[in-house]
């Protein structure tokens, strides 16, 4: 009897120690699962979310800006191409020397071509025929030449509306000269003028806005500083439009 005793205790001690010992076990098991879970999964999941959105906004961004600048310089196409186009206008002469004369129109009319530089930098060199005109008492003396500007201009703003001011020299040719006194129209020879006679060079300066991507109005004023033989010096104010094609 006390052997049978004997050997249900040392069963039943056998018996907690086994079971402590798988407890100790499991407690050590289950925290290391967890953290190698979170390791593994948690992570990279929230990595791939921080990367993935930002950099997908960014290019996206970046995409939508560069299709509407896929001009020159990054200026969109249809706003500042360069363009050929016409421009007419009228002026008035203004003399420096001797006598002023008679309130005259005078009348301008060419092409151009706008070239760009950069975004608001362009260069226009222009052709045009011109007739300055002056009129004293009864008489009008009209002077048609040949006026080829070189002007550098400045677009204030990137938009297709936009004010601009320009600058450059000029030289004109002198090609016919007549009069009108009495309604009579009297052709000048101008067969004695060598060439540099009839040349005239000066200066332009303007300023203009633009309505659109193609019309445009300018005001400007031209100043002779070699002037044609025998004649006074002087200046033309005018106003002119334009259009590109």
């Amino acid at each position: 009897m006390y052997q049978l005793k004997s050997l249900l205790t040392a069963c039943f001690i056998l018996l907690v120690v086994q079971q402590d010992i798988l407890g100790q076990q499991k407690k050590k098991t289950e925290p290391t699962k967890s953290v190698k879970s979170t390791k593994s999964e948690t992570p990279n999941n929230v990595s791939v979310k921080q990367s993935a959105g930002p950099q997908s906004n960014l290019q996206g961004f970046k995409a939508n800006k560069m299709s509407t600048r896929d001009g020159r310089f990054g200026v969109p196409e249809e706003i500042a191409p360069d363009r050929f186009g016409l421009r007419g206008g009228i002026g008035q002469v203004i003399l420096f020397e001797g006598e002023q004369s008679d309130l005259i129109p005078t009348f301008e009319i060419g092409a151009f071509a706008n070239i760009g530089f950069t975004p608001r930098s362009r260069f226009q060199p222009e052709i045009y025929y011109q007739s300055k005109a002056t009129q004293k008492n009864d008489i009008t003396l009209h002077i048609n030449m040949l006026n080829v500007p070189l002007l550098y201009q400045y677009r204030f703003g990137y938009d297709a509306k936009s004010f601009f001011i320009e600058v450059g020299p000029y030289a004109s040719y002198l090609t016919s000269m007549n009069y009108f006194s009495y309604s009579v129209n009297n052709t000048i020879d101008l067969s004695g003028l060598s060439f540099g006679d009839r040349v005239e060079m000066g200066v332009v300066a303007g300023a203009g806005y633009r309505f659109d991507k193609r019309w445009f109005v300018d005001l400007r004023a031209n100043y002779g500083l070699k002037k044609i033989k025998d004649f006074n010096n002087f200046a033309t104010v005018s106003l002119g439009v334009g259009y590109g094609f």
